[in-house]
């Protein structure tokens, strides 16, 4: 520990808290998680630290953040990750949704590499049970998963009620066994729906309302939304698990396909643009205006609505419902 400095918090949880720490011989910033023993003197909580431990030990995905080491001290348990600017990340999915959507093309861009991690973990039976917005960082289009601590390795039906409400799937909701996988799968859902609409699909004052909502409610989605993605939303938010697609199944689906070669080009093109004027604020404005002709140019072809969808149609009702993130 005495090779860290810490820069500040990240984050807060009910067992433990996490850091902005440095690496003095390095530079090299990390996030910090720190597990605060007298926490911990339950056994079945010091078992899911080291089960979580364990779980990030096994997963190899560019997707899905690396533990880098974790080690015990006299007096606490920590773990360290290998990420850095987290909370820069972390800021920019929560407060573009909230201030403005994010562009069609760039969301679905974010959901392949979300699905490609999830993907991953579940075909080594790893179920995540928290996938949030929260939980998902973002910077140079690049998608980490993050916050494995709910994390199971298995593939049996699971009892323990766990998560994020606004998130819980609705056989989590009722208490009944369910499929970790498939609940998985909805929490992917509710991700896409706020991406797309700016919203969640469910809210309410209290979670027992919630619960309701979630249980027997019909999903509501805008007018304008995307054909390809309200298919996709459909099949991806059945209230009966055994009709939603495993993950393998939402990878392929060809929402997902079509736009990643476009945003790789156009990401790499617009990318030197900024190296080259990024000391002038002027060259922002002719990078947005550049941004357009090129959708106009390589996306026209490909998906038609796209151009239409970014610049002519009617700001929709970015009205944000602020939404829980407290975890049971």
């Amino acid at each position: 520990m005495q090779n860290f400095i810490i820069q500040g918090d990240l984050g807060k949880g009910s067992h433990a808290s996490v850091k902005l720490a440095i690496q003095k011989n390095t530079g090299i910033y990390f996030a910090l998680k720190i597990y605060y023993k007298f926490n911990l003197l339950d056994q079945n909580k010091l078992k899911n630290v080291k089960r979580e431990i364990s779980i990030l030990k096994r997963i190899q995905h560019q997707n899905v953040i690396g533990i880098k080491y974790a080690f015990e001290d006299k007096q606490q348990v920590k773990q360290k990750n290998n990420i850095y600017i987290q909370i820069l990340i972390k800021k920019y999915l929560n407060e573009q949704i909230k201030k403005d959507l994010i562009p069609e093309f760039e969301a679905k861009y974010i959901f392949k590499q979300i699905v490609s991690a999830i993907a991953y973990c579940h075909s080594k039976n790893i179920v995540h049970r928290d996938i949030k917005l929260e939980n998902i960082l973002y910077e140079n289009q690049n998608v980490k998963i993050i916050d494995f601590g709910f994390a199971v390795c298995t593939n049996l039906k699971i009892k323990i009620f766990c998560g994020t409400p606004t998130y819980m799937s609705p056989e989590i909701v009722s208490k009944i066994e369910y499929c970790g996988k498939k609940s998985d799968i909805w929490s992917l859902g509710i991700v896409l729906y706020i991406i797309l609409v700016g919203r969640c699909p469910f809210y309410a004052h209290s979670d027992i309302e919630l619960f309701k909502k979630i249980k027997n409610n019909k999903l509501e989605f805008p007018d304008n939304l995307n054909p390809q993605a309200f298919n996709l939303l459909n099949k991806i938010l059945r209230k009966n698990p055994e009709e939603r697609p495993f993950c393998e199944e939402v990878k392929i689906n060809q929402i997902i396909l079509q736009n990643s070669f476009f945003f790789f080009r156009f990401q790499m093109i617009n990318g030197f643009i900024e190296y080259l004027f990024f000391q002038d604020i002027i060259f922002m404005y002719i990078s947005y205006i550049f941004q357009y002709f090129y959708l106009f140019f390589w996306k026209y072809n490909l998906q038609k609505y796209c151009l239409q969808e970014l610049i002519f149609k009617k700001k929709k009702n970015l009205k944000y419902y602020f939404f829980q993130t407290q975890t049971k």
